[in-house]
């Protein structure tokens, strides 16, 4: 009797998963190559020379960043004097300058057009005189948490990250200057004591008026030639009747969209009203001399 041999199921079994596995395999080498041919042609279309007359590629922005800041400069030893998104702090180791501190990174677009801005009218105006300091440009910081506490912490929100900007600093005392009607008051109740010091040495008199005349020229020019200038015209005057601009940056900011929602809720300011500032100051200064 012939002995029958049991079939073998090993092979039956195993090899179509071996060629199975032998096809995934060779799938997968043909797709790691085919990878690394694409990648080598967009490598080469970035870092190829570009034609002559393609345009250069725009530059990707970056937010202009600081790990080291000397906060001990600040001076916190007086009320520190802080707007709706910014506050101005004086520094210890030099009295001509100061520090512009944005509350969060959101201002830090806005002033860097106002520097922008400052720079354009001095070269344009030759009269046009501002506290932005040319090589000082706005850069992003990390505030410690010892310094928010002794400023108001309220001010600042709960980001650490802060835009630090070197300025100079106004001659004291100076006069608050603004032309729009919200404004307008903070002019009017520094004048009276801002007019006395102007008096008190009577040769800046003539010297503050004659100079006043010339801003006066100078500023109706600048918002002939530029009347979004007057949407929130801030300026410090000093007591030899210089004008120095601050806060650019809400002219920065006046695009289309801002335009739109002061338009629906407030009253669009003009620029003569910039007269009734120059005129309050006239008559301040001409009741303290006569």
């Amino acid at each position: 009797m012939n002995e029958t041999k049991e079939p073998s199921t090993t092979i039956a079994v195993h090899e179509p998963h071996r060629r199975g596995r032998f096809h995934f395999v060779r799938v997968s080498v043909g797709l790691l190559i085919l990878r690394s041919v694409w990648l080598g042609i967009q490598a080469h279309k970035q870092y190829a020379p570009l034609p002559a007359h393609s345009p250069a590629p725009s530059p990707v922005p970056s937010v202009p960043m600081k790990k080291q800041f000397m906060w001990e400069d600040l001076d916190l030893s007086s009320k520190v004097n802080c707007g709706y998104r910014k506050c101005f702090i004086p520094s210890i180791s030099d009295n001509e300058v100061g520090y512009l501190i944005g509350k969060s990174i959101e201002v830090l677009e806005d002033m860097i057009k106002a520097t922008e801005i400052a720079l354009e009218i001095e070269r344009e105006y030759g009269g046009a005189k501002h506290l932005y300091i040319t090589d000082e440009h706005p850069f992003v910081v990390l505030m410690p948490e010892e310094t928010r506490s002794r400023l108001n912490p309220k001010e600042f929100g709960f980001s650490p990250s802060v835009v630090v900007q070197q300025m100079k600093a106004a001659n004291d005392p100076s006069l608050f200057f603004a032309c729009s009607q919200i404004n307008l008051g903070i002019t009017k109740r520094q004048l009276p004591s801002f007019a006395s010091a102007v008096v008190e040495k009577y040769e800046l008199v003539d010297e503050f008026k004659r100079n006043i005349v010339k801003e006066r020229k100078m500023l109706k020019m600048m918002l002939h030639d530029k009347p979004e200038l007057g949407t929130d015209l801030q300026a410090l005057i000093s007591t030899k009747g210089e004008l120095f601009f601050i806060d650019l940056g809400s002219h920065a900011g006046w695009n289309k969209g801002w335009k739109e929602r002061w338009s629906k809720n407030m009253k669009m300011p003009d620029p003569k009203e910039c007269d009734e500032t120059f005129d309050a100051i006239d008559e301040a200064l001409n009741e303290r001399v006569l």
